[in-house]
C-alpha cells in the first residue's frame, strides 16, 4: 500500500522519498501481520492507522484542493519478520474471526 502512495503522490520531497524507501520490506524475510477492519489512511510517507473520524474530517478539508488521502480497509496491530536465508515471494492471509 504504502508502494501506491508513492506513485500517487508526485509532490513529495526528498526525505519522504528516503523514508518511503527506508520502509521497503527486503525479500529475505517472511513478514506476518495481525490486522483489523479498521481503515489505515497514508499521507505521503506517513502511515496513519485507526485514525479518529475527527482528525480524518480535518485533514481531508485541509486537502481540497490537492491529492486526496489514500486509503487501506485494514489496520496491522502487530507486526513480525522472520528472516530466511533464502528469497522469500508470495502472500497467504488466513482469516479468522474472534467472538
Amino acid at each position: 500500500m504504502q508502494t501506491m502512495v508513492a506513485m500517487t503522490s508526485r509532490f513529495i520531497d526528498i526525505p519522504e522519498t528516503v523514508s518511503l524507501i527506508n520502509q521497503e520490506r527486503s525479500n529475505n524475510r517472511l513478514y506476518v501481520s495481525l490486522v483489523e477492519g479498521r481503515p489505515t489512511f497514508y499521507d505521503d510517507d506517513k502511515t496513519l492507522p485507526s485514525l479518529p473520524a475527527s482528525v480524518l474530517n480535518v485533514m481531508q478539508t485541509g486537502r481540497a484542493g490537492s491529492r486526496p488521502l489514500v486509503s487501506s480497509p485494514e489496520s496491522a496491530l502487530e507486526q513480525m519478520a522472520i528472516p530466511f536465508d533464502l528469497v522469500v515471494s508470495g502472500s497467504q492471509t488466513l482469516r479468522i474471526t474472534v467472538k
